[in-house]
């Protein structure tokens, strides 16, 4: 032991003392000293119950709880009556990047029935835990080298050569570790005549009532497994081994001072993780000199709500259970001393579930569902049946077999929807104060559920309603779901682009997690409020951006937030940086977001008169850079398109205060070159049709030009792909434009021939299918043939010969195309 943490970098060569030699099979589970230590298993709904009976019977002076020892403050708002758990403790480092801890507990939580015991029979509490500005840098450190291992495994099945993958000795000893572990487990279920580890549990120990019986078997039991696993983890894992007994000694030093204050050691009980128990009977308490060796970071604290899916494993959670709101059920049975009752009432819910969402379930059904999972306990050797067992009966009795169709009702009820509640002013931080502040303000508190639910806003003032708060109530609501946004807190999800629809108009999904409040209490290092938090996070963005795009989206979310301090900085930065750009792509969008910004701002009650110029001088910029970014492939030329077609429609929304003129010039410039991509000439030529600025004499000038044998097929397909582009009913009005393309690809020779066709069906792609048959009835006039004939032919499913040259056509080399 000693040798493992003298290992690790950052401790400053202090171990915990050695241990003596662990009891195979003692008697009472209690520490030399005699204190009692209580094993339990996180999240167990017959821990909790069989903790509060062992509490009455011992009749202690001081509940010990495994739980960091600088959130021992907290106990008193946990135990508060008005706390609906699930809650959470959340430590979070100070500095950045920001290590959170979290520590949720359920009401069927043991931990949180032994402080309800304390404080209910007015004993002494305490957290005994390793406190986390201690924890914090360890977890760090043992985080940061699961990632340089993780990068380990990776190169190395990067270089993986015949199956035969050289892999460091420690990484390969920790993933042989992991795999024991787990298959550690897997037996341990498969012995005891389960599928899972979790039935397993369930059916040996959360059915058992007996309050002895189940304190010796889940500590007996996970000393064994411990017992198993620890020279595996010693060698594969160091830090892992190192912290659980830095922890250990730590929780041996908080109950050793509870003693020297007077408190008899068979008067304490310790309420930890039976994984520790073993280990607390035969440790050494942490010295002064080994405590003051610990790694120290600056931490702070606070109580957040927490829901059940974030409890489940489902989420991710590595001490969570499968099922909370099962174990919930189960607890709530064992209070009543009707846990027998269990099986009737969870397929009874479950029936009731299934039914709302497949719309038929029987009473036969759910009765059928009960007694087969009777059989299945029986089968087992069990007291009651386990969720799995519910589970297989229910497959069969109610959903004939099939899985599918009940799955989701499984999950909708073993996971539940309970998200837990805080009462004002409970150990929160400022900003937490002031999100429970504006979403009680503005009448967004219904919301506030795991379950996501969407919102539409109407920004315009509702001019039915008598005060002006009401009047701009969703224009407020919408300033804050945009600051949430900004700092990284996804309580909110716009539906759609920022530029999609009405400007008036918003719509938002939301929904609340526990992910959200972890955010929340991060964004304290920023600001002591939501305003203040956005207003800092937006100046460090804009003073580390130096991208032109980058910076106007900044610039309008500024406007969004209505952080007014930050406008003029963020216009200052914009127009430098518009000064500087080379970047057609880039000035187009940046102009693009501050015409958006001006059609809207006025909805916003944000004046945007210093938009103005700044639009102005990146319009100008855009239009002038547009010739030289026209030099380019095909592929770039047609996100260029998607930019010409942004500045376009900026010149028709501003046309009084953009120069036009200059922009008509220099797509006339490009109409013009035969030495730019030929898809953005025709691009270019299809807008100045749009704009009236073509005569039948200057197309035919450039039909001439570009669809004929002294260009190449390529170039005259590609002019055309970016004619088409916009505009096609404009396209189908000019019969002159057909009558040449017919010409012209009459006139070529089959090799010819192939390359057009193969570069037109890509320019014909993106066409309707009622344009196609526009097009057809046009050539069929042009041909002399019926239209109605013509349009039924081109539906008509492809001959032999046709589809075979179809086939040809895929194959076909079009060289340097």
């Amino acid at each position: 032991m000693a040798a493992a943490v003298q290992s690790v970098p950052g401790f400053s060569g202090i171990a915990p003392s050695p241990a003596r030699e662990d009891p195979r099979e003692p008697e009472q589970w209690r520490t030399p000293e005699g204190a009692h230590l209580f094993g339990i298993r996180h999240l167990s709904a017959a821990g909790a119950w069989h903790i509060r009976r062992f509490l009455d019977r011992i009749k202690p002076e001081a509940v010990l709880i495994e739980s960091p020892a600088d959130t021992e403050p907290l106990i008193g708002d946990l135990t508060r009556n008005t706390v609906k758990p699930p809650v959470a403790v959340l430590c979070y480092t100070v500095d950045v990047p920001v290590h959170s801890l979290v520590y949720p507990l359920a009401r069927y939580s043991p931990e949180y029935q032994a402080l309800l015991w304390a404080k209910k029979h007015k004993k002494i509490s305490r957290f005994i835990d390793l406190p986390s500005y201690h924890k914090a840098p360890l977890y760090r450190l043992e985080e940061g080298m699961r990632v340089k291992a993780l990068g380990e495994q990776q190169a190395a099945e990067a270089k993986q050569q015949d199956q035969e993958t050289q892999l460091s000795e420690g990484l390969r000893n920790r993933l042989d570790f992991y795999r024991f572990n787990r298959e550690l487990y897997e037996k341990t279920a498969l012995l005891g005549g389960e599928e899972d580890y979790d039935a397993y549990w369930e059916r040996h120990f959360e059915h058992n009532l007996e309050t002895g019986a189940y304190l010796r078997a889940a500590a007996f039991h996970s000393a064994h497994l411990r017992r198993a696993a620890e020279g595996w983890e010693k060698d594969a894992d160091p830090l892992a081994a190192s912290i659980n007994a830095l922890r250990e000694s730590y929780m041996k030093r908080r109950i050793m001072e509870t003693v020297a204050e007077g408190c008899a050691p068979e008067k304490i009980v310790a309420v930890l993780g039976a994984y520790h128990v073993s280990a607390l009977m035969r440790n050494a308490p942490m010295t002064d000199q080994e405590l003051a060796g610990l790694p120290k970071a600056e931490t702070r604290m606070t109580l957040m709500p927490y829901t059940y899916y974030r409890l489940s494993s489902f989420s991710g959670y590595g001490a969570g259970n499968y099922a909370p709101f099962y174990f919930e059920m189960m607890y709530d049975a064992m209070e009543r001393d009707q846990l027998d009752s269990l099986p009737s009432r969870y397929i009874t819910e479950l029936s009731r579930v299934y039914r709302s969402k497949q719309g038929y379930s029987s009473t036969a059904s759910a009765i059928e569902a009960v007694r087969l999972a009777r059989s299945l306990q029986y089968l087992h050797g069990g007291t009651l049946p386990t969720l799995k067992d519910l589970h297989d009966a229910a497959v069969s009795a109610m959903a004939g077999g099939q899985l599918g169709s009940i799955a989701e009702s499984f999950a909708a009820l073993d996971v539940g929807t309970r998200i837990g509640a805080l009462p004002e002013g409970v150990s929160q931080t400022p900003i937490q104060d002031d999100m429970n502040r504006l979403l009680k303000d503005l009448k967004l508190e219904k919301y506030k559920s795991p379950v996501a639910q969407d919102m539409t806003l109407d920004l315009r003032e509702n001019r039915t309603v008598k005060s002006e708060k009401a009047a701009f109530l969703d224009l407020e609501r919408s300033v804050f779901l945009h600051r949430l946004v900004l700092l990284g807190i996804g309580f909110a999800r716009r539906k759609g682009g920022a530029q999609d629809g009405a400007t008036w108009k918003e719509a938002w999904t939301l929904c609340w997690t526990p992910e959200v409040e972890i955010r929340l209490v991060e964004s304290v290092l920023f600001g002591d409020t939501v305003e203040a938090a956005a207003a800092y996070t937006l100046r460090d963005r804009l003073e580390k951006s130096q991208d032109l795009l980058q910076v106007a989206e900044l610039v309008r979310i500024t406007c969004e937030c209505r952080l007014k301090d930050s406008i003029l900085d963020g216009l200052k930065k914009l127009q430098a940086l518009s000064s500087m750009t080379e970047n057609f792509s880039a000035a187009a969008k940046a102009a693009r977001e501050m015409s958006f910004l001006t059609q809207y701002g006025s909805i916003r009650r944000f004046d945007t008169a210093g938009v103005i110029p700044i639009l102005e001088q990146l319009f100008l910029k855009a239009a002038l850079l547009l010739h030289g970014a026209a030099v380019c492939n095909d592929d770039t030329a047609r996100e260029i398109a998607e930019d010409m077609t942004g500045l376009h429609h900026v010149s028709q929304e501003q046309d009084r205060s953009v120069n036009d003129e200059a922009w008509l010039a220099r797509l006339k410039a490009l109409a013009k070159a035969d030495d730019r991509n030929p898809l953005l000439s025709g691009f270019a030529f299809s807008i100045l049709m749009e704009r009236g600025q073509v005569t039948e004499e200057d197309l035919a000038v450039e039909l001439s030009r570009h669809l004929s044998l002294g260009n190449t097929p390529e170039a005259g397909a590609a002019w055309f792909e970016g004619l088409s582009r916009r505009n096609r009913y404009a396209l189908l009005s000019r019969s002159l434009l057909w009558k040449h393309l017919d010409s012209y690809v009459r006139d070529l020779d089959d090799e010819s021939f192939k390359r057009t066709l193969v570069c037109l069906r890509r320019g014909f792609s993106s066409f309707e299918p009622h344009e196609k048959s526009g097009i057809c009835e046009i050539l069929a006039d042009l041909w002399g043939v019926d239209p109605g004939n013509a349009a039924e032919a081109l539906q008509d499913a492809l001959t032999e010969s046709e589809e075979a040259a179809l086939e040809e056509l895929k194959d076909f080399d079009i060289g340097d195309l």
